[in-house]
C-alpha cells in the first residue's frame, strides 16, 4: 500500500493538470494523470512508470492501462524519488521517440528543472516566484504563481 503524496505534491500536480487539460480541450493532446501507467519497452524488457503528468498528442500507442508513446512529462519531486526522477527516468524517458520535454516541479521552492530534447536534454533551472514555464511542446506557458497556487 503506498504512503501517498504530501499536500504540496498534490496541489503542485492538480495545478498543472488544471491548466494543461483546460488548455489542450477540443485538439489531438490529452492529459493524464498519476495512475495511468507509462510502458516503455526497452530491449525486450517493458518498464512500468507512474509520472504525475503526461500528455500525449498521437493515439497511437495508447491502450487501456496504460501509454506508450508520450510528448510531455512532469513530475513532483518527492524526497523518496527524487534521485530516480532525475537519474532514471530521465535517462529513459528521453528515449522515447515522441518525447519532447521533461519537467521536474520541486515541492519546496518555487523552482523547475526543464529538459528538452531540442536542447539536448540538459536540465535548465528556472526559480523565483515571478519566473514561467514554457511548455513549447504544447503550445502553453505557465507562471510559477499558477504551477505553485496554495502551495506557498
Amino acid at each position: 500500500m503506498s504512503a501517498g503524496v504530501s499536500e504540496a505534491h498534490h496541489l503542485i500536480a492538480g495545478n498543472l493538470f488544471a491548466a494543461l487539460h483546460a488548455h489542450l480541450r477540443g485538439g489531438p493532446c490529452r492529459t493524464y494523470i498519476s495512475d495511468f501507467k507509462l510502458r516503455l519497452q526497452i530491449d525486450q524488457d517493458n518498464l512500468f512508470y507512474y509520472p504525475d503528468l503526461m500528455v500525449a498528442c498521437e493515439r497511437e500507442g495508447v491502450e487501456k492501462y496504460f501509454l506508450r508513446y508520450p510528448t510531455l512529462i512532469v513530475e513532483v519531486l518527492s524526497p523518496s524519488t527524487a534521485s530516480i526522477d532525475r537519474r532514471e527516468k530521465r535517462i529513459q524517458y528521453a528515449r522515447i521517440r515522441t518525447m519532447e520535454e521533461y519537467v521536474l516541479a520541486p515541492q519546496e521552492d518555487y523552482e523547475i528543472l526543464y529538459h528538452c530534447r531540442a536542447g539536448g536534454w540538459k536540465p535548465q533551472r528556472l526559480s523565483g516566484p515571478s519566473a514561467a514555464l514554457e511548455l513549447h511542446s504544447v503550445g502553453l506557458a505557465l507562471s510559477f504563481a499558477e504551477i505553485y497556487d496554495r502551495v506557498f
